[in-house]
């Protein structure tokens, strides 16, 4: 296994995206983005940037950093100053982590499919890979103070609860946060490691001061569904923990 500042480099096409490292567990380490970047975006499970890549192309003063440990995702992502890539997983805690790689490549997830899912064939596990594993709140405490975090969308395929909580306190530095629901069981997990409904969704978000505004992307047969939150308070002048 590679390591994490390794994978950075590879992901970033050799940038320093700290400034004059790629060390992702550095303690104080800061994101350089160029200076006409003026507000973020942050993908995870960005997979091959179908939520964010227009933005990006179409912004000039936008800065987007995407989140994905599926090499086969990463690799597709553009060479661009603006957009920061983590090829690592986010998760409740950090660590090496067992990732599951399936046969349609964008259900991967550090979650098992369930034997019984709906998707059938297309959540079957081809690989188990070894990947890297960060809690949200440490990429949000290295994207500089001055820069507005406006957008945050999360799709992990089962662990979309654990990744919002893994911000902390830092969440509230986010204007809007998108989340996928599964409405019909696709992945396996108990107790913190199973898939989040959509009420823990709601009051979970609820309590960092977030509202539901929107609900979208409502599969024919309720398989899933995509809800948006924004955040009551923002702008969040006390953003840090």
């Amino acid at each position: 296994m590679r390591s994490a500042a390794d994978l950075m480099s590879q992901a970033n096409h050799e940038r320093l995206v700290f400034g004059s490292h790629n060390n992702i567990f550095a303690q104080s380490a800061r994101l350089s983005f160029p200076t006409t970047v003026k507000r973020i975006w942050i993908d995870v499970g960005a997979y091959k940037l179908e939520r964010t890549r227009t933005e990006l192309e179409q912004h000039a003063e936008l800065g987007l950093i995407a989140i994905d440990p599926l090499r086969e995702a990463w690799q597709t992502w553009p060479d661009d100053p603006r957009l920061i890539a983590f090829p690592v997983a986010i998760d409740h805690s950090e660590g090496v982590k067992h990732f599951n790689v399936n046969a349609y490549d964008a259900t991967s997830s550090l979650a098992k499919s369930r034997d019984d899912s709906w998707a059938g064939r297309l959540q079957q596990t081809l690989e188990i890979r070894r990947v890297f594993a960060l809690r949200l709140e440490r990429i949000l405490a290295a994207i500089p103070e001055s820069l507005p975090i406006e957008f945050l969308k999360v799709d992990t395929q089962g662990r979309d609860l654990q990744v919002v909580k893994s911000a902390g306190p830092a969440l509230r530095r986010i204007k809007t946060v998108q989340v996928e629901v599964l409405l019909k069981p696709a992945y396996e997990g108990e107790g913190a490691e199973r898939p989040g409904t959509e009420q823990e969704f709601i009051d979970y978000l609820a309590q960092q001061g977030f509202a539901l505004t929107k609900r979208f992307d409502v599969y024919t047969n309720r398989e899933q569904e995509d809800l948006e939150f924004e955040n009551r308070t923002w702008p969040q002048t006390s953003a840090r923990p």
